[in-house]
C-alpha cells in the first residue's frame, strides 16, 4: 500500500487537480545573462568601440606589425558607427562610441600609410 502512494507522490500527473498560482509563460526568456538590458546595447557597443580603436592605434604605431591593424580599426568603425546609431535613436550619450570611431580612423591611417611604405619591399 505504501508503493501505490510513493508511485502517486512521484507522478505529477497523477494528481487530478493540480493548483498553480500563476499562469505558464508562453514565452520563453533569451539564453545568456538574465540581466542582459537590450537599452544597453550601445553603451556595450561604445566600449567595444573604444577598446577597439584605442588597440588598433597601439598596434598601427608598431613598425612593420602596424601594417595589418587595419581590420581591428575597420571593426572599431564598424561598432562604433552601430553604437552611434543605437544610442541617437535612444537618446543616449554617444562620446565613448565617437572617441572609438576617431582613434579607429586615426589608427586606420597609419597601418595604411605603413602597408603603403612596405610595398616595394613586398616582392612580386
Amino acid at each position: 500500500m505504501e508503493e501505490k502512494n510513493l508511485e502517486n507522490q512521484s507522478n505529477p500527473l497523477s494528481d487530478p487537480n493540480p493548483v498553480h498560482s500563476e499562469p505558464a509563460n508562453p514565452v520563453s526568456p533569451a539564453p545568456g545573462n538574465p540581466n542582459f538590458n537590450p537599452n544597453q546595447l550601445h553603451s556595450t557597443l561604445g566600449i567595444t568601440a573604444l577598446v577597439l580603436g584605442i588597440l588598433g592605434l597601439v598596434i598601427s604605431l608598431i613598425p612593420c606589425l602596424g601594417a595589418f591593424s587595419g581590420l581591428i580599426d575597420i571593426l572599431g568603425i564598424i561598432t562604433g558607427g552601430v553604437a552611434a546609431y543605437l544610442g541617437k535613436k535612444q537618446n543616449a550619450p554617444i562620446n565613448m562610441a565617437i572617441v572609438g570611431i576617431v582613434l579607429s580612423v586615426l589608427g586606420l591611417i597609419m597601418a595604411s600609410r605603413q602597408l603603403y611604405s612596405l610595398t616595394p619591399y613586398m616582392g612580386h
